[in-house]
């Protein structure tokens, strides 16, 4: 990945991590948490927990796909990126 690439992504994910910091979910908390110390496994399993309390909930999909997308499972990030989308307000996305 190139650096602007590789900026752009970090700076993303900061947005995103700031969004999810004011959702005030349980699972999406401790999802951040584990994304951030590296726990990608967890951060899916958190993230996955907080799919199913509220499936509508795009951000979820997005730090899930992001987390699948740092362990090299693309097909799994993609398919979570494009439920986000389903979301009216992550259309664009």
């Amino acid at each position: 990945m190139n650096g602007y690439a590789n900026f752009m992504r970090l700076f993303i994910l900061s947005a995103l991590l700031g969004v999810f910091a004011l959702a005030g979910n349980v699972a999406v908390d401790r999802g951040i948490a584990a994304y951030e110390s590296g726990n990608f496994q967890e951060a899916i399993r958190q993230f996955s927990i907080a799919i199913r309390e509220n499936p509508k909930n795009a951000l979820s999909y997005i730090g899930r796909g992001i987390a699948y997308d740092d362990l090299g499972d693309t097909n799994k990030a993609i398919a979570d990126f494009n439920q986000a989308k389903l979301d009216p307000n992550y259309a664009n996305a």
